[in-house]
């Protein structure tokens, strides 16, 4: 039909179960691939972890907006006129 294929290269997986028992150890295989199991992935922007808490997101974030600050304090040292 629409003639894709996937990249079993660069395709992971990763499973969401939220119940008590996490026992899975079944590996998916695409035309005889076995494909890389991952705990956590990153998408637009935004990380996701398989238990769905934002631990990854907000450290990611924290990163970023301490290395822009710290930009900001040496481009603030070096005493800017305000003309």
């Amino acid at each position: 039909m629409n003639d894709l294929i996937l990249n079993t290269a660069k395709t992971k997986e990763m499973v969401c179960d939220f119940s008590r028992s996490q026992n899975i150890t079944s590996s998916v295989f695409i035309n005889g691939a076995e494909i890389e199991k991952v705990f956590d992935f990153k998408y637009l922007g935004t990380f996701f972890s398989e238990d769905m808490r934002w631990h990854s997101n907000s450290d990611s974030v924290y990163k970023k907006i301490r290395s822009q600050f710290y930009a900001f304090s040496k481009f603030k040292s070096f005493n800017p006129s305000e003309n």
